[in-house]
């Protein structure tokens, strides 16, 4: 299977997006925000990253630019729920910014599931 990069600065969003990977044989490691998801990047060959957008220190906006620029090939899919004020236009960002696929939280098992396969075959 794949090895996953969530990153996500809620600790139990990262809990529960890596049980539903872990169950469906991937290998998952975690960054609670893009600063520390690109230097796992670029430590370790990861075949797909799972970025949250509202994040403290480096968003995922930010992350997925830079992911995009250095690793062209790299499927990135984009979460959010919006935060407060539940402004999904993050996503829309994302995606033209240059995010594989985009998934509003919360999302079922089987539709990040079904993006996971879309995006690694």
């Amino acid at each position: 299977m794949a090895r996953i990069l969530i990153i996500d600065d809620d600790e139990n969003a990262r809990y529960a997006v890596r049980a539903i990977l872990e169950n469906a044989g991937h290998e998952v490691s975690e960054a609670e925000n893009g600063a520390v998801g690109l230097r796992m990047q670029a430590a370790h060959r990861i075949d797909l990253v799972i970025s949250d957008v509202i994040m403290p220190e480096q968003d995922g906006i930010e992350t997925v630019l830079q992911l995009s620029k250095d690793y062209p090939s790299l499927p990135v899919i984009v979460i959010s729920g919006g935060g407060a004020d539940r402004f999904l236009g993050y996503l829309e960002t994302a995606e033209a910014l240059g995010a594989t696929r985009i998934l509003a939280k919360p999302f079922l098992p089987a539709d990040l599931l079904g993006h996971v396969e879309a995006c690694i075959g």
